[in-house]
């Protein structure tokens, strides 16, 4: 019974320090412009690439976290065209994007709905967020110039919407210069 007892206490500790390890459960990258080529401006390109490091860095202790590739455009600009005319969210084009950095495909999430930085807060939480509750530590990344505001949406989006706040998420910012 003993035995029993001393497995039983093993294997909760061994659960709770998995539960434990340090990275992140997803990324969130924000999204910010795509030249007449469907690449992302180099803005957005530098928040790609660290994503991309996190998540190499994160894949070699074990650990595979979800990257959200965050916007579908610029209210004031008209989206990117394919060469068959249709429109191309910029969320998509940044995943195109993280895929060539080593990004495994099945990682990458892609919210192209919306054209503000409240609605993609709001659509990455109810598409990719909430539907995953494992993912509880997820870190924001955007550019210098712009993570007061986006801390200022996302901590509502996330900690603050009413009925239903986001339970138990951590969320962390990340910026990169400008």
């Amino acid at each position: 019974m003993f035995r029993w007892f001393v497995c039983l206490l093993l294997v909760a500790a061994l659960t709770l320090a998995y539960r434990r390890t340090p990275g992140d459960d997803a990324i969130i990258v924000l999204a910010g412009g795509v030249g007449d080529d469907g690449v992302p401006h180099e803005a957005v390109m530098r928040r790609l690439r660290r994503a991309a490091e996190l998540y190499a860095a994160q894949a070699a202790a074990g650990l595979r976290p979800g990257i959200v590739c965050n916007g579908g455009g610029t209210t004031h600009k008209p989206k990117w065209v394919d060469a068959n005319g249709y429109a191309v969210p910029e969320a998509a084009l940044m995943g195109k994007q993280l895929e060539a950095m080593g990004v495994r495909a099945e990682d990458i999430y892609v919210e192209g709905y919306s054209d503000d930085t409240i609605g993609n807060a709001f659509f990455a939480r109810v598409m990719h967020i909430d539907v995953r509750p494992d993912w509880s530590r997820l870190r924001i990344i955007t550019s210098e110039f712009q993570m007061k505001r986006t801390q200022a949406i996302y901590d509502w989006v996330f900690k603050g919407l009413q009925p239903l706040p986001a339970q138990g998420r951590e969320v962390t910012y990340d910026a990169v210069d400008d």
